[in-house]
């Protein structure tokens, strides 16, 4: 709840969520981030969500597992190998057209 505290704060439609540490998810807790905190994230304007994954193992299954779980067409996400190119493209894409 904190992270939509600061998307709304900050007027942000971009996170850049680094999981290359994250474990293990629990069903319940992949419901809740699917039925509570992606329509509040919704709500308060987010649009894009770049996803830093683990290269290998239970993590990187974890977060495949919570971003197809996302509702169709709520996000724009992406995933990459490093917070690097993640960075790259949330600034890429926030850049008015020319």
């Amino acid at each position: 709840m904190k992270i939509l505290d600061e998307i709304r704060e900050r007027h942000s439609d971009a996170l850049i969520s680094d999981n290359r540490r994250l474990e293990v998810v629990t069903n319940e807790d992949q419901l809740w981030i699917r039925d509570t905190w992606v329509p509040q994230a919704a709500a308060v304007g987010l649009k894009r969500i770049a996803v830093v994954l683990a290269h290998q193992g239970l993590g990187k299954f974890a977060s495949q597992e919570i971003i197809n779980r996302f509702p169709k067409m709520v996000f724009v996400t992406r995933t990459f190998d490093s917070v690097d190119e993640a960075q790259k493209w949330v600034a890429s894409e926030g850049r008015p057209a020319k």
